[in-house]
């Protein structure tokens, strides 16, 4: 495990905090995926793993590289079965290849402990493994800035105690008649043009974060399967917490945003239109700031069981993570066609939602306690939700 004065006290607490909430239930699992999709002839397995590892340079990470998996039953079934093994709790990307499934088609996917890695990271990790350069994202200015000293952190933490109080007010109503979860992930996905989301973002005045969270929003209160009712979904969206000196750093440095999302607002254009009105306002407000400075300053023994409590279901519903964009990126001159992200269940939830743009195609993965089905119609019913913007 990389030494804690590397990472930061910051990270270094959320990975005990992660490792202690995934310890409180035996089906816990917090792995993370994210699935790489790429055109032609599968590649002979040793020559793979040669320039994988060849290419490999993460400092700090093991790089397990996995047998081929064969999946003539699909791929969305061969990515579920490779979640569904519980991920190292150290530092390991693990990656196995994945072919069988269609015709001049081959996928990797990649997973990591969420203990260690956030969706940025497990961006980063894959680049690093395949050889990609990374256009990286400055921080936006109402973020977190990263590592701080104890005095400023203790500042920044005062000053939005208010706010990040207020924060996990009111708590979100429990779920009645809900079914009761399985240590079983399924997994579905959809891509649109991401120019075509950028094109709604900028005729209703919305981001583009913006128009996912109200086009997830449009899918969830039209799922057969959804246990949530009411006006408002209580969700969590992580917001990158590294600072201008710490961008394209390995770890987990991100904290929730909590938002109250209008289930209960029929009309698509409404609904964006307050999702928009809320966002600005959490920004605003300086909790995720303030959060993050808590996190540096808290003994262990107080923050993991806050952690516990931030993502208990009375807090936090629902969690939409964006993992960043990324150029076009190729192996061995072989273009990948798709990055797919794959979240995380926390305890007791039906649902989670990850969010990456790769080559100008945005992807969205739901993955879905088997509880609740196999998830195919929540990709149907998200681009039904964005086509109700037209076409842009």
């Amino acid at each position: 495990m990389p030494d804690t004065a590397t990472i930061g006290r910051g990270q270094a607490l959320l990975t005990e905090a992660f490792l202690r909430y995934e310890k409180r239930r035996a089906d816990g699992n917090m792995g993370l995926g994210l699935l790489a999709r790429f055109p032609g002839a599968t590649p002979d397995p040793e020559t793979l793993e040669r320039e994988l590892r060849k290419s490999w340079g993460a400092t700090g990470w093991e790089l397990a590289f996995d047998a081929p998996m064969e999946a003539p039953g699909g791929l969305r079934a061969a990515v579920a079965a490779i979640l569904a093994v519980h991920a190292p709790s150290r530092p390991v990307l693990s990656c196995r290849p994945v072919h069988g499934y269609a015709e001049e088609e081959w996928a990797l996917v990649f997973t990591a402990h969420h203990a260690h890695a956030d969706g940025l990271s497990m961006v980063e990790l894959a680049a690093r493994c395949l050889g990609w350069q990374l256009e990286r994202t400055p921080p936006r200015p109402w973020a977190p800035q990263g590592e701080a000293g104890p005095a400023r952190n203790l500042f920044l933490a005062t000053r939005g105690l208010v706010p990040l109080t207020r924060s996990f007010l009111p708590p979100a109503p429990g779920i009645a008649g809900a079914a009761p979860t399985s240590a079983v992930r399924r997994v579905a996905w959809e891509a649109v043009e991401a120019d075509r989301v950028r094109e709604i973002a900028r005729n209703h005045g919305a981001t583009v974060n913006d128009v996912v969270l109200a086009s997830v929003l449009g899918a969830v209160g039209d799922w057969s399967a959804s246990p949530w009712s009411g006006e408002r979904l209580w969700t969590f969206v992580p917001v990158n917490a590294r600072g201008p000196h710490e961008v394209g750093t390995i770890g987990n440095r991100a904290v929730g945003l909590r938002i109250g999302l209008p289930l209960g607002e029929p009309d698509p254009v409404r609904r964006l239109a307050l999702i928009t009105a809320a966002t600005a306002k959490a920004k605003r407000r300086g909790a995720a700031t303030a959060a993050w400075a808590a996190v540096q300053l808290l003994p262990t023994s107080l923050a993991a069981p806050l952690f516990g409590f931030a993502l208990s279901p009375r807090q936090c519903q629902l969690i939409v993570s964006d993992w960043g964009e990324t150029v076009a990126g190729s192996h061995d001159g072989r273009r990948a066609t798709e990055l797919l992200p794959l979240m995380f269940l926390p305890h007791d939830r039906p649902l989670s939602v990850g969010v990456a743009t790769h080559a100008g195609r945005l992807s969205i993965g739901f993955v879905v306690d088997g509880a609740y089905g196999e998830g195919d119609e929540l990709c149907g019913l998200w681009r039904r939700a964005l086509d109700a913007y037209g076409a842009g």
